[in-house]
């Protein structure tokens, strides 16, 4: 009986101490508003980071692309379908919607980083190891840096 009671505190413990060390993944959102008069389109951008609080394991980015101009909204779509395209291809990861609208462009991509290639990524844009760790993995901090210097305001 005291080996089994042994054993039940062991696993006991076991389970408490596995437990206390994770932590649950959340969201935490950055947004981006940008007004080019002069090329007459408005870009609204939502970046929905998923974080374990150090890690950026996910990011759904959806930007909505707005101009009374056709042949704007034309360069934007091609631009974007051909930009995600290509960043699919090379390092996997990506998934794009591209929606077209009569007044509007909108992409929604999420990128997996747990499944793109990083280290292929990092050695074909080599600036972005600034916002890693050593195990090339993309750091929260590191991510929020990137978008508050692009102008974006991200929740605390």
């Amino acid at each position: 009986m005291k080996k089994a009671l042994k054993i039940g505190v062991a696993i006991l413990a076991v389970i408490l101490m596995v437990g206390c060390g994770t932590t649950e993944d959340y969201v935490l959102k950055c947004t981006l508003q940008q007004n080019d008069v002069i090329n007459h389109y408005k870009i609204s951008s939502t970046y929905e980071i998923t974080t374990d609080g150090k890690i950026a394991k996910k990011v759904k980015t959806t930007e909505v692309v707005t101009s009374e101009e056709k042949l704007i909204l034309d360069g934007f779509e091609q631009t974007l379908r051909q930009t995600y395209d290509a960043a699919n291809e090379a390092y996997g990861g990506y998934t794009v919607n591209i929606i077209r609208g009569e007044d509007n462009v909108t992409s929604e991509v999420e990128i997996d980083y747990s499944v793109i290639n990083m280290e292929q990524f990092l050695e074909d844009q080599p600036a972005m190891k600034n916002y890693t760790n050593d195990q090339k993995q993309l750091t929260l901090a590191g991510i929020k840096a990137m978008y508050t210097t692009m102008g974006a305001t991200c929740e605390d």
